[in-house]
């Protein structure tokens, strides 16, 4: 996906998924299958599962926001949502969890960085070393295994604040697309 968003941005390649029947009909439908079945990445590890989870849904996101305004990839969305309603829902579903997971992750991070700092100052927000976290905190060789989300949580609410905001802003777009599919799922519809 990220290899496609790059290729995009070239004005050859661009017209290539502008024109191309088989790109028209396949990039959108290819984007949801492959949105939601990251879902069932399984790691060891919160942290590691989650970046894993938004290094592939990044991208697919970023493609979607380039195909969507052209009119052939909106109608192979509207035609995948309509042939595979029960497959689009759940993936909307997926997207309107990630979406409040992230915001949620964010608005806690900000939380415990005014927490810290209002009781520690700037100093509060360092994070420890390997050596001066838990045991079970620790991989083989003795490094953090949280050390992603411990080492800047300034750094870490803006980027879950960031990936709230696309994931909501790609949501918005599929929607305005597909509203029928959508209004036919009264449970959806109430979660939107």
């Amino acid at each position: 996906v990220g290899i496609l968003v790059s290729l995009v941005k070239e004005r050859e390649h661009a017209l290539l998924l502008e024109t191309s029947p088989v790109m028209a009909q396949d990039i959108v439908p290819g984007c949801i299958r492959v949105f939601t079945a990251v879902e069932k990445t399984k790691q060891s590890y919160y942290d590691i599962r989650m970046q894993l989870k938004y290094e592939l849904r990044i991208p697919i996101m970023e493609l979607m926001a380039l195909v969507l305004p052209l009119e052939a990839h909106k109608k192979s969305l509207k035609a995948f949502a309509s042939a595979y309603s029960d497959e689009f829902m759940k993936f909307l579903n997926v997207m309107m969890n990630d979406a409040t997971m992230q915001i949620s992750e964010g608005l806690d991070t900000l939380q415990e960085i005014r927490r810290l700092v209002k009781e520690g100052g700037e100093g509060a927000l360092s994070r420890p070393s390997g050596s001066e976290v838990a045991q079970d905190e620790q991989n083989a060789e003795g490094a953090d295994v949280y050390a992603q989300s411990r080492s800047d949580p300034k750094a870490h609410c803006k980027q879950y604040m960031q990936m709230g905001h696309r994931t909501i802003r790609t949501l918005w777009s599929i929607c305005r697309e597909a509203p029928s599919v959508i209004v036919s799922k009264g449970n959806v519809l109430q979660q939107l």
